[in-house]
């Protein structure tokens, strides 16, 4: 590896190995956590090997009571979803009207009655309903990106946008163009890297020494602070078709191989960045998305909308949605190949294509993927005292407005993730989450894993934590 990859890989024990490192880092996190809102809620320490970091409540929590919530530092919507959800690009709230999505379901035009009728059922919804679109706030780039308002856009821009931007770089739009194909075609999780790449980029081209070492190692210092291998290390080979470790490893490296030499292309502009565009450099990235990311959930306002339509339009929305269920009934499962680097949300519904309509009104969130650095910091427990809470239609009322954002009431119009506590949470206590699907309601907050389980299920607990690097979990549950 070049010394700027080996940099990259450092673990805990590099960023906490120096009084000076570990200032820095604590810092950082200090300023991400105040950024977020919740600086009175949580705070993280570092705890040693094999421990590290972890996040501590700041005061009491009830249980149901929301912790914190966060938005993604990074976050793409899942290329299917564009085709039944029409979201800002940064934080993945709807945006233009409800006639927008309404036709973007429909796929054509409403009719001038039609339209007369959306307004009519609009006007009997509360006057807040609206709150759920971005409407004459959105916000379009010349590119094509959409945004929510100017500060998502503004956001955007401050990450690196501009470095992929086909309209700011027309001398790349093909290159961009011709990755983003490959990526939908083969890995979508490779869209999240591109905008990673374009920060690093960014950040680069604006230190004052630009081809300096320093520069590259200031611009990759916030995506090298998460927990990270290489992602033929993490990627779990699925057993059930006999998949060979090697083979995985092989097929890995050569799909990102592929996917490099594209990203030279798009970033020629910027040859600073030439030490970061190899296989190990792109591997660890990954790493990260495959142990990191975490699903994002927009609940969609058009539920409400959808019963006082007329019946014609509802059964056309409803019929489109129940197309989309069918033709995407195996995006959720768990591929390497396409969807690896998401942990998915699963919504639980009836995938047939012949499911009751209304049964598929679930599919109507708006879903993808992001890279949240607080929530990465969770430590698992096979007994948590949290969770992720992505499928939230609420917030506790009690919540501090000035950390709700894009929050109406209870309501949670963006994408961002909801911590929120299973179990009494004592001021000074850890905060733990479980990393593992354990057939949890993660709309209930009663959910509590069963303090003992039989043998089967402890295997398969330990070999699924080997995915998060967790070689051996110490805590009660397991002992037993």
């Amino acid at each position: 590896m070049n010394p700027i990859t080996t940099f990259f890989c450092d673990d805990n024990t590099k960023l906490f190995g120096s009084s000076a490192s570990a200032e820095k880092t604590l810092a950082y996190y200090k300023d991400q956590i105040r950024g977020q809102g919740c600086a009175d809620h949580i705070e993280l320490k570092y705890l040693g090997e094999p421990r590290g970091k972890a996040l501590f409540a700041t005061k009491d929590f009830e249980k149901g009571q929301r912790i914190f919530t966060e938005l993604a530092a990074f976050a793409f919507q899942s290329t299917e979803n564009t085709h039944i959800a029409r979201v800002c690009s940064r934080c993945l709230h709807f945006v233009g009207s409800p006639q927008d999505q309404i036709e973007l379901l429909m796929q054509r035009k409403l009719t001038a009655k039609e339209a007369l009728d959306v307004t009519a059922a609009i006007n009997q919804l509360p006057s807040d309903w609206k709150n759920g679109f971005s409407g004459d706030a959105t916000v379009t780039c010349g590119c094509g990106e959409v945004y929510c308002g100017l500060g998502c856009k503004e956001k955007d821009i401050a990450f690196g946008h501009l470095q992929v931007c086909t309209a700011a770089n027309p001398a790349a739009a093909h290159a961009i163009n011709e990755f983003k194909d490959h990526a939908k075609g083969t890995n979508e999780t490779f869209l999240l890297a591109l905008k990673v790449f374009a920060f690093i980029a960014d950040k680069v081209k604006s230190h004052k020494t630009p081809s300096s070492r320093e520069a590259l190692e200031e611009a990759v210092w916030p995506i090298r602070v998460f927990a990270k291998d290489f992602w033929w290390n993490v990627c779990m080979p699925d057993e059930a078709e006999e998949e060979d470790p090697e083979e995985l490893k092989r097929a890995l490296k050569g799909l990102l191989k592929d996917s490099v030499e594209l990203l030279k292309d798009v970033f020629k502009h910027v040859p600073e960045l030439n030490p970061v565009m190899n296989v190990d450099f792109y591997g660890l990235l990954m790493g990260i998305f495959e142990r990191n990311n975490v699903a994002i959930v927009t609940p969609s306002p058009m539920l409400a909308l959808l019963e006082h339509l007329p019946s014609p339009i509802t059964e056309s929305v409803l019929e489109r949605v129940s197309q989309f269920i069918s033709s995407s009934s195996n995006s959720h499962s768990h591929d390497h190949g396409h969807e690896g680097g998401s942990h998915d949300h699963s919504h639980g519904g009836n995938n047939s294509a012949t499911a009751d309509p209304f049964e598929a009104l679930d599919a109507l969130v708006a879903e993808g993927s992001g890279l949240h650095t607080i929530h990465a910091t969770i430590n698992h427990s096979c007994t948590p005292n949290a969770m992720v809470f992505k499928d939230a239609a609420g917030l506790d009322v009690s919540a501090s407005s000035s950390s709700l954002g894009s929050i109406s009431g209870n309501v949670i119009r963006d994408g961002r993730t909801v911590i929120r506590a299973i179990k009494n949470i004592k001021k000074g206590e850890e905060i733990t989450i479980s990393y593992l699907d354990e057939g949890s309601d993660e709309m209930d907050a009663d959910f509590e894993v069963a303090d003992e389980d039989g043998e089967d299920e402890r295997e398969w607990r330990a070999m699924s934590l080997r995915e998060y690097g967790i070689d051996k979990c110490e805590c009660a549950k397991c002992k037993k």
